[in-house]
């Protein structure tokens, strides 16, 4: 990853304050990054992509649970997120204070971006990685906003928010009973749509008032926020998300168009950005068929047309002819050598 990605530092410190009350000597963790305490408590402080994945695997390790993204969102208010805080506060009903946090999350959390859409019967919020990341990271950080966006909208709505569901694209992680905790919430986990989560609400929602409107402060806390935005610094690392995207789909991978429009970019101005990086999307979605059908032979009992299917193959035979291609041999056949060793 690059070492101009920086990502605010304010939501590790809410961490270090969950691995204390854990007991976790949270200027520990930290060291495992570099870091001290100090330059993760100032006033504005970042930190690279390569320190946050660095503190999370060490929270994860330190503590042997994976729920800390579910703890640390516990942890948040609605002031928790500098300048957005200030048009949150100030919107006039739910669905304007949800599209604004859509419209300047990299403010919050760049790795990620947000989609607000408003239909005639839902309200809804998709949340899709922008940058690359491990897997524990990922689901770290979407538990994270999930859950924050749950109690903030709580907040938002004066304590109670009607039934509604959130469904992600991955698969159950070992901490889902903690999501019994987000009681409105119907969850579905393995939903079958490009990596991240959808999150969706009835209509009315959005039409839903708060008596803190400010049309004024809204008017500046956007104005500030347009400025923030403007002098980020646009990051690269293209190949590496889109081998992300691959490797944690659900069944059949996502195509080009779909993570070119994800990015807001066309399909040939993607293939553009990954030829400067050496790289070419054909040639990522292989890799990552392969390096996932390797995993399923390897850690599960599933038969191989069964994992043809999974993998998002019509039959077998398809994935079979893809296998031989890269490994020389037949996915059964690589399965008996693994048993053997």
């Amino acid at each position: 990853m690059q070492p101009w990605k920086r990502i605010p530092a304010r939501y590790y410190l809410r961490l270090c304050e969950v691995m204390d009350r854990l007991g976790v000597d949270p200027a520990t963790l930290l060291s495992r990054a570099g870091l001290r305490l100090s330059d993760v408590a100032r006033t504005g402080a970042s930190l690279s992509a390569d320190q946050v994945e660095q503190v999370v695997e060490a929270a994860i390790q330190a503590t042997g649970r994976t729920d800390l993204g579910l703890e640390t969102a516990k942890t948040l208010k609605l002031t928790s997120h500098s300048a957005v805080s200030y048009g949150i506060l100030s919107s006039p009903t739910a669905g304007y204070a949800l599209r604004l946090v859509a419209r300047f999350f990299s403010l919050i959390l760049p790795p990620f971006r947000l989609q607000y859409r408003l239909t005639g019967e839902r309200m809804e919020l998709a949340i899709n990685p922008a940058w690359a990341m491990s897997h524990h990271c990922l689901v770290f950080h979407l538990d994270l906003i999930v859950a924050s966006v749950h109690w903030e909208l709580r907040e938002f709505l004066g304590g109670t928010i009607p039934p509604y569901r959130i469904e992600f694209a991955l698969s159950e992680p070992p901490h889902i009973d903690r999501y019994h905790q987000l009681q409105e919430a119907v969850v579905r986990f393995g939903w079958d749509a490009q990596l991240g989560v959808s999150m969706s609400w009835p209509a009315a929602v959005a039409e839903q008032a708060t008596d803190l409107a400010d049309p004024q402060a809204l008017k500046l806390a956007e104005q500030r926020c347009r400025e923030l935005v403007h002098s980020a610094r646009a990051t690269g690392d293209v190949a590496a998300w889109v081998s992300m995207m691959l490797r944690e789909s659900r069944g059949a991978p996502p195509s080009r168009e779909e993570l070119a429009d994800s990015l807001g970019l066309s399909a040939r101005t993607l293939d553009r950005y990954l030829a400067r990086e050496g790289a070419a999307f054909r040639q990522l979605s292989r890799q990552a068929m392969f390096e996932k059908a390797q995993a399923l032979l390897r850690d599960s009992p599933m038969p191989v047309t069964r994992i043809a299917l999974e993998l998002g193959y019509r039959d077998s035979a398809n994935f079979t002819r893809a296998f031989r291609r890269e490994a020389g041999c037949s996915p059964r056949a690589w399965r008996v050598r693994r048993t053997d060793r």
